[in-house]
């Protein structure tokens, strides 16, 4: 009986020592593993979520591009190659006239000019009625080259003429489009 009791004992203890090294040296490790795959797991998803997030954006950044290059073009074409400041100051002259505006002077200012664009300011001064005087503003806006309306001054007038004495200060662009093309 006696062998029996250490067979047992021994047995047990063989039993204990595999659950032990199990424990130890299998799940132990294995848990461990596990966490470890899984928060590589996470960090991995949050690469991929910020990735997908980034490639949103550079989509984005590229339509933007696309659109600014679309109005690069469009300033592009309402920007002549040539000053055409006669051509410029006659158009302006038919635009109020067609309108009856009376009391004209369009006055030219002094040019400046960089590697890549030129100014021209330009005066105008005319009478008419605010009906007149709209619809001149209207035209001039619709105008193919561009024009920046720097300042307006609208005056009643009480003299025999009456009406509204309008002065404008706007700005005449042109450039060289060889430069501007290939700074786009």
């Amino acid at each position: 009986m006696r062998i029996d009791v250490i067979r047992h004992k021994m047995l047990y203890f063989v039993a204990a020592l595999l659950v032990v090294d199990f424990i130890l040296f299998g799940y132990g490790p294995s848990i461990t593993r596990l966490k470890s795959l899984k928060h590589a797991q996470k960090a991995h998803q949050q690469i991929m979520s910020n990735s997908i997030k980034q490639n949103q954006k550079l989509v984005d950044l590229r339509k933007q591009v696309q659109s600014m290059n679309r109005d690069i073009e469009q300033w592009e074409v309402r920007i002549p190659h040539e000053r055409e400041l006669g051509k410029t100051i006659k158009k302006l002259s038919q635009l109020m006239s067609q309108y009856q505006l009376v009391d004209q002077q369009i006055t030219p200012g002094i040019e400046t000019q960089s590697d890549e664009l030129g100014v021209i300011p330009v005066t105008l001064e005319c009478r008419g009625d605010m009906q007149q005087l709209f619809e001149f503003y209207r035209d001039l806006q619709a105008d193919d080259r561009l024009i920046r309306i720097q300042e307006i001054s609208l005056q009643k007038k009480n003299d025999r003429f009456g009406g509204i004495l309008m002065k404008t200060e706007l700005m005449l662009f042109y450039g060289n489009m060889k430069i501007l093309s290939q700074a786009s």
